[in-house]
């Protein structure tokens, strides 16, 4: 932790709520698939085999890229990869309601499986970033409820806009959403000035060189010479 955060004096709360916006915006993007996969094999003619990879393209991404975007975070910063996020999300909700095949459609959730992990890598930055140190474990504390809270929100959103305009309007609502998360971070950007990338370029990876460099250094230390190891880093 930075001696930047350690110094906030008081929680900015309509900034812990904008970093929060985003959390359950991207979560009810991830969501919606699920509630419309049926809806989405009727309109595509989408095997069962393509609705798998349609339903887990976001869970593949996660698995394959997220330590990378993870340890991206220190270097970008929390604020510019957050609005990356957003902006990725608004782009695979657009691309998927235009999508006129399987492809496309496949690569817009791929963009949008991108734009969950930012997101999700880069809010609790934000949100550590805006709360005092007292209040800091209750925000973290509401944001562990993102997941369940946007996915929660489209599928009681989802009868009625389905109902209005079939699964594209389902889609426009996740859009206005991460809109309106992107637009509220924004807003409060100046609250979160110490969540960007530090200046020094000794970053996440250096960190982890140096780990790796100590543990190499013990275990050579405890192979040699035999029979009399050392506990010596």
């Amino acid at each position: 932790m930075t001696e930047s955060t350690r110094s906030v004096s008081a929680t900015h709360w309509l900034a812990v709520s904008a970093a929060l916006l985003c959390g359950v915006a991207i979560a009810a993007n991830v969501g919606k698939v699920s509630i419309m996969i049926t809806a989405l094999r009727d309109a595509f003619g989408l095997s069962l085999v393509e609705a798998g990879w349609l339903s887990s393209a976001i869970n593949v991404l996660a698995v394959s890229v997220a330590v990378v975007f993870g340890l991206s975070a220190d270097r970008i910063g929390g604020l510019r990869l957050c609005l990356a996020g957003i902006g990725f999300g608004i782009a695979g909700g657009v691309g998927s309601v235009l999508a006129t095949s399987f492809p496309l459609l496949l690569a817009a959730r791929v963009v949008e499986g991108a734009a969950y992990i930012a997101v999700a890598v880069s809010a609790p930055i934000l949100l550590s970033a805006a709360s005092r140190p007292a209040d800091r474990r209750f925000v973290l504390g509401v944001w562990a409820a993102y997941m369940p809270a946007g996915i929660g929100l489209v599928m009681i959103a989802a009868p009625m806009l389905q109902g209005v305009g079939g699964w594209q309007a389902i889609w426009w609502f996740a859009i206005a959403l991460l809109a309106a998360g992107g637009a509220s971070v924004w807003w409060q950007r100046r609250h979160y000035h110490f969540a960007e990338a530090p200046v020094a370029d000794d970053g996440a990876l250096a960190v982890a060189r140096e780990v790796m460099r100590r543990r190499w250094r013990g275990s050579l230390a405890c192979c040699s010479p035999p029979g009399r190891c050392s506990t010596s880093p």
